[in-house]
């Protein structure tokens, strides 16, 4: 039985890049239940990285993006935190604005199917809807703009 996740982002204008802002990526908050459907990445060291690679659920485009956890705490900084970067021309491409939601679901740990939900009112409600349809997915909001769903096959 395998395990399929889905990790849902409510777009902010910081994510899209349109304030200014010198910000890096999207901020993926530190909790397992995201986590967990992430590249695990050794906290030992400095500012540990892997690529992603997002395919486009429409085009079957890949994309290449980084999964970085800045922590140069460890070294004496101040700095603890996950980003999913090198993400903003894809969004650009799909004219993403706010409140949109930006969807990943696992092929392998490596590799997300993609795609740019139009905002909704009601974001979440989508969260039960196509392949994850039915009585064996699990939802848990992590956070206001974060939505994790999983459900075996």
């Amino acid at each position: 039985m395998t395990e399929q996740i889905r990790i849902m982002k409510q777009l902010s204008p910081n994510d899209l890049g349109i304030t200014g802002t010198h910000q890096s990526g999207i901020l993926v908050p530190k909790r397992a239940e995201i986590l967990a459907a992430l590249p695990q990445l050794d906290p030992t060291v400095l500012n540990p990285r892997c690529t992603l690679e997002l395919v486009d659920l429409a085009t079957g485009v890949p994309e290449n993006v980084s999964y970085i956890h800045y922590n140069n705490r460890i070294t004496g900084g101040t700095r603890d935190e996950f980003r999913i970067t090198g993400v903003t021309r894809y969004l650009r491409e799909k004219a993403a604005s706010p409140g949109d939601v930006l969807v990943l679901k696992t092929r392998d740990m490596m590799r997300y199917v993609v795609t740019v939900e139009a905002a909704s009112m009601n974001w979440g409600a989508s969260a039960s809807d196509g392949d994850f349809a039915g009585d064996r997915e699990h939802i848990v909001r992590v956070s206001r703009d974060w939505i994790v769903g999983r459900k075996k096959s």
